[in-house]
This record gives structure tokens, C-alpha cells and sequence, in this order.
């Protein structure tokens, strides 16, 4: 017997793909939750889309598969269902914000570390070319030099400064 996956996987890839659900199907999702016996309505349809499957001795029982749990999400989303937000997604929701702010607080120290790089590839430059005028030689500066990104903001507002360690 094929499980709930695999079932919405081939419902999903014979053709074009549209998941359309009617007030009952997505009321029959909503009870198969935390488990429901076989009288929900359009629990064949829902069956046949792999978004709930038959357990117990008799298959009298019937629970949402892992792409009927996501399709619930979904419908819960998008203010389809009555029932209360299931914990688990709204602590994804802030999980995927708080992993958003880490990604911005990310490139922006990216650039900042790119515009300290720049700033130190430059001031090695000066020194290069002071030591060969002491010295009397000739040096060439490098073909590619990285761009300072924040030309105008001073270095101390570019650098970091690590917290104390704990017990300090």
C-alpha cells in the first residue's frame, strides 16, 4: 500500500498539477488533525490526493499525512479554516523571520568587513609605497584593488566591538 506521500506525489505529477479543495475537503483536513473517524465528508477525495490516509485495524481511522498537514498550514494561512494556528507553525513563522533579520544583520557585516578589507588593502598600499621611496625602488600598486562600500562612514562605525565575557 502506497503511503500518503507517495500517493500526493503521483497526484501532484500526472499533469498539470492544481490543488483544488472544496469547504468539505478542507473541513475534512481540519478534523483529520489529530486523528478522525472515516464519516468525514470528502474523505475519499482527500484520500485519493494523499493528504490523509486509513489507519487502524479497520481503516476506520484517519490522520493527515505529512503533505495534508502542509496543505492545512496552507489553509490556515489563508483564513480557510476556523480552527486555532497549530503552535508548530507559528513557531516556524518566527523562526523564518528571525533567520530573515540574521540574513540582513549578516550582509550587512559583510560589507562593512568588505570596506574594512578595502580600507587595509589601501593602507598597506601607502606603506608599500613610503618603504620603496625610503628605499629608493620602484613599486607598482595591484591591478585589482577592492572598493571601499561605505566610503563616507568612519572606520569605528565599521568595527565591531566584542562583548565583555560573561562574569566580566
Amino acid at each position: 500500500m502506497a503511503d500518503g506521500a507517495d500517493l500526493f506525489r503521483e497526484y501532484a505529477t500526472s499533469g498539470a498539477f492544481t490543488l483544488s479543495l472544496s469547504r468539505n475537503q478542507v473541513q475534512g483536513l481540519s478534523l483529520c488533525r489529530d486523528g478522525a473517524d472515516d464519516w468525514v465528508s470528502a474523505l475519499q477525495a482527500l484520500e485519493r490526493k494523499g493528504l490523509v490516509t486509513r489507519l487502524g485495524p479497520e481503516g476506520r481511522r484517519v490522520h493527515l499525512t505529512a503533505p495534508g498537514i502542509h496543505t492545512l498550514a496552507l489553509c490556515r494561512l489563508a483564513g480557510l479554516t476556523n480552527g486555532p494556528d497549530d503552535e508548530l507553525h507559528g513557531e516556524l513563522a518566527d523562526l523564518h523571520q528571525r533567520l530573515d533579520q540574521a540574513l540582513r544583520t549578516v550582509e550587512d557585516l559583510s560589507d562593512k568587513n568588505w570596506s574594512l578589507a578595502a580600507r587595509l588593502q589601501e593602507a598597506e598600499g601607502r606603506v608599500k609605497a613610503l618603504e620603496s621611496e625610503r628605499d629608493g625602488g620602484h613599486w607598482r600598486p595591484p591591478l585589482v584593488r577592492l572598493r571601499d562600500k561605505h566610503p563616507g562612514t568612519p572606520t569605528d562605525d565599521l568595527v565591531l566591538t566584542a562583548p565583555p565575557p560573561d562574569g566580566q
